[in-house]
């Protein structure tokens, strides 16, 4: 970095944190679409599961029968929370949803054995 380049601004959290282009999603403010992998938030709120929603987003398309199945197997195995940070959720009952989470996934990444 040179003396003439903007220094950049470090952002802390979430807040005012930005994404410039993914192919995971698309947002269309002005018409209020939201579409994941192609498929529009509504149909796939309407028609599909949480399980069959989270296959979409890391795999590109919506899973068969097996798929489900191994993704099902794979979010039970490990959606066990430790009960530090249950006690944080239960203690943050009238935060808002979006800081509970923030604070959570921080407390993930903190108690995670192998973070890498």
């Amino acid at each position: 970095m040179n003396e003439r380049e903007p220094k950049p601004e470090i952002k802390k959290g979430l807040k005012n944190v930005y994404i410039d282009k993914t192919r995971s999603s698309f947002i269309d403010g002005k018409e209020g679409k939201l579409i994941y992998r192609g498929y529009n938030i509504h149909d796939l709120a309407s028609n599909s599961t949480f399980e069959e929603i989270v296959y979409l987003l890391i795999n590109g398309s919506l899973p068969n029968k097996a798929e489900l199945d191994q993704i099902d197997s794979e979010l039970r195995a490990n959606r066990k929370i430790n009960e530090g940070i249950l006690n944080v959720i239960k203690s943050m009952k009238s935060s808002h949803p979006m800081d509970v989470l923030r604070t959570c996934m921080s407390l993930l990444s903190a108690s995670d054995s192998s973070p890498n």
